[in-house]
């Protein structure tokens, strides 16, 4: 995996990548949970709606890339994912200017 699990831990940021996704990242299905709902706040604030509304949509699909998670088939590894899509949930945060 390339992009999206990068949370804090002890001894600073973790970035979990997988070598075989480098070449084509948006091909894979782990990314994509944080991919997806990552980009719902900026899609959201170019449709016109207030920082608000954008920041619990994002939560939402936060929620619903969790929930794809932990429904995933045995053999996957995007349970793993779980406790970072989680930090991505409970650390969003719509700071006023």
């Amino acid at each position: 995996m390339l992009l999206g699990i990068c949370t804090p831990g002890q001894n600073g940021w973790y970035l979990v990548t997988d070598r075989t996704k480098l070449s084509n990242p948006l091909s894979d299905v782990r990314a994509a949970l944080f991919l997806d709902a990552a980009f719902v706040a900026p899609k959201a604030l170019i449709d016109g709606k207030s920082v608000n509304e954008a920041v619990e949509l994002t939560q939402n699909a936060f929620r619903r890339s969790i929930q794809k998670a932990l429904n995933s088939d045995i053999q996957s590894d995007n349970d793993k994912c779980v406790s970072y899509l989680w930090w991505d949930l409970k650390h969003l945060k719509c700071i006023p200017a």
